[in-house]
């Protein structure tokens, strides 16, 4: 099995090909920008560990083709869903991750219509390719019953921990649980149900490992409802349901580092 950092730029050669075959215009000039501003492309490598965990061992070069080419739809969906939560209907955030948002560096109508382009690119090339399965789960976790419905109760705002971490859950796990039960599904693996149980508690992890990494309490955070502490206590909870779910079985120990990794990130 291959690091992150081994994956990266073989995963970034796949998406360039992806993107090469956009129709020349400015709203794809702004989806390609904002593709390849700093993604640490957690989610595409998270299917590819989803597969080698669903199969107990790494995977041959076809099934590994494969998988790239489902975590470009994986990532041109997540990069979607940042343009929109930048725009200033939403979050009005004039930075991700250093650079200017789209809609700051391109324009908002501009910026909205690239989030568009990428959802539904993302979501077109799954068709007859036989992984109807894969393409439908994130279809779903995207959708209006996941990470829409996540940024609904966003913008509408949390009135108790549990409609927070409900959210987190819709938000940041959803798509955790496309990623890696999707790989799986992409390759024939099994053992699924103990994928999307790693997932959706690393998701919620996720997120309150991030709320705890802000100086100042923000409005939709852990730290609203609990002391920090109390934050990393559920933190450590979050974890350790997650490292469970995939404790003593084939590769499971690469998702407990990616656990470790991701959780231990510094602002």
């Amino acid at each position: 099995m291959i690091s992150l950092e081994e994956f990266i730029p073989r995963f970034d050669e796949a998406l360039n090909k992806a993107v090469s075959a956009f129709k020349p215009s400015v709203v794809c000039d702004a989806a390609a920008y904002s593709l390849f501003t700093g993604g640490k492309r957690l989610r595409p490598y998270a299917a590819y560990l989803g597969a080698c965990f669903s199969l107990g061992e790494d995977l041959t070069d076809g099934q590994f083709e494969k998988v790239i080419d489902y975590g470009v739809s994986v990532e041109c969906l997540h990069t979607y869903s940042l343009i929109h939560d930048d725009l200033p209907c939403m979050d009005n955030d004039d930075l991700r991750r250093g650079q200017p948002t789209a809609h700051k560096k391109f324009g908002e109508w501009t910026a909205l219509l690239a989030g568009d382009a990428l959802l539904t690119f993302a979501l077109s090339r799954g068709y007859g390719k036989g992984q109807d399965k894969a393409y439908s789960l994130l279809g779903q976790c995207a959708g209006e019953g996941g990470m829409i419905l996540g940024q609904t109760l966003d913008m509408q705002g949390s009135k108790s921990l549990a409609d927070l971490l409900n959210m987190d859950i819709l938000k940041t796990s959803r798509l955790f649980m496309a990623s890696f039960v999707g790989g799986a599904y992409i390759v024939n693996g099994k053992d699924t149900d103990s994928l999307s149980r790693y997932a959706l508690n690393l998701g919620v992890a996720f997120q309150i490992a991030d709320d705890l990494l802000e100086e100042k309490e923000e409005e939709q955070s852990v730290l609203k409802f609990s002391s920090r502490e109390e934050a990393q206590n559920m933190l450590s909870k979050f974890t350790d349901k997650a490292k469970a779910a995939v404790a003593n079985k084939p590769t499971g120990d690469r998702l407990e580092k990616f656990a470790d990794m991701l959780l231990s990130r510094k602002k």
